[in-house]
């Protein structure tokens, strides 16, 4: 007789394990634990193999009846059914450790490594905020300007359009190293030209009155700090580099 939903609930474990038959080659098999577990019995070239299908109640009763009859389709057609099942399961891992997300992590490890705090920190919030989440799971070579635009237009209706093309050049950085470990084609960035809002253009403040310039020289002239900071800060008018290469200056680059 045909199982039901009744009488696998009410199956109980015993000393050794047993089996329950469905229909069609498929049955359940009951372990002294307790665990009940879906097989589909077949044959084929001769022999009598099993597939397992998964256990109860996790795969319910009409769902392992769906799982049998599409393995009796391979069966009639002389295929093993397991093959397929593997075939599928390596498909799986391998567009997995193909997805944009995966792709990005050796991107991010390959790249950012050397790189200061703040931009790897910026690198993985673009990643972590505004792509990973969108297109994290989707195959990178699969991955369409259309997709990448919808990621970027989130980014612009919160205001931050220079946010939104910083984060397009982080993704056509990670499409570019995934052309260049071949793991897609082309970087789909490439057609969002001018598909973003420009971003508004921020001047820093600065001095143009020489009058003004008089009056910065001489407030620098009284600085009242400590001696390395006085000397910085008359260094810094003569020398006109960055506050960066100024705290870096090495007596070896003076003339």
């Amino acid at each position: 007789m045909p199982l039901s939903d009744t009488k696998i609930r009410v199956l109980k474990p015993r000393d050794r394990k047993y089996i329950e038959v469905d229909e069609k080659g498929l049955a359940i098999g009951v372990t002294p634990t307790g665990a009940k577990r879906w097989v589909f019995r077949f044959r084929l070239h001769g022999k009598r193999p099993e597939m397992a299908l998964g256990l109860y109640p996790d795969v319910p009763l009409k769902r392992a009846r769906e799982l049998r009859d599409e393995a009796r389709k391979y069966v009639a057609e002389g295929i093993d059914p397991r093959d397929v099942e593997r075939a599928r399961k390596e498909s799986a891992l391998e567009a997995n450790r193909n997805s944009f997300a995966a792709v990005a992590e050796e991107w991010f490890a390959a790249k950012m490594a050397h790189l200061s705090k703040s931009s790897r920190d910026r690198a993985h919030l673009a990643l972590s905020r505004d792509l990973n989440p969108y297109l994290g799971k989707r195959p990178i070579s699969e991955v369409t300007p259309p997709e990448v635009l919808r990621c970027l237009r989130r980014i612009e209706s919160r205001g931050t359009q220079g946010t939104a093309h910083r984060v397009k050049q982080i993704a056509s950085q990670v499409f570019r190293f995934a052309v260049a470990i071949g793991k897609a084609d082309r970087d789909p960035t490439t057609d969002l030209s001018g598909a973003l809002t420009p971003a508004k253009k921020k001047h820093l403040a600065a001095i143009t009155d020489p009058a003004e310039v008089g009056r910065l020289m001489a407030a620098l002239e009284s600085y009242q700090g400590t001696a390395v900071v006085k000397a910085a800060l008359k260094l810094s008018p003569l020398l006109f580099c960055r506050t960066g290469e100024l705290r870096k200056l090495e007596w070896s680059e003076i003339n």
